[in-house]
């Protein structure tokens, strides 16, 4: 996203989302398209840019307390 204008993601050949990389790289978007839990962030040093953190679990992983 540092180095776009613009950004198209896709799923499955669809147009999930397009436009500048702050209206695609969205948390519900981004997990949408990946099927695993993100959190999106401002840029520390680069406030207009999203920063993508995911998760080391998938949705879809049972965890345990034990």
């Amino acid at each position: 996203a540092q180095y776009v204008d613009s950004l198209v993601m896709l799923k499955y050949g669809k147009v999930i989302a397009q436009g500048k990389p702050t209206q695609v790289l969205r948390q519900e978007t981004v997990e949408e398209v990946f099927d695993h839990p993100v959190t999106v962030v401002e840029h520390p040093a680069l406030s207009s840019i999203p920063l993508v953190v995911t998760s080391k679990y998938s949705k879809t992983d049972k965890l345990s307390l034990y």
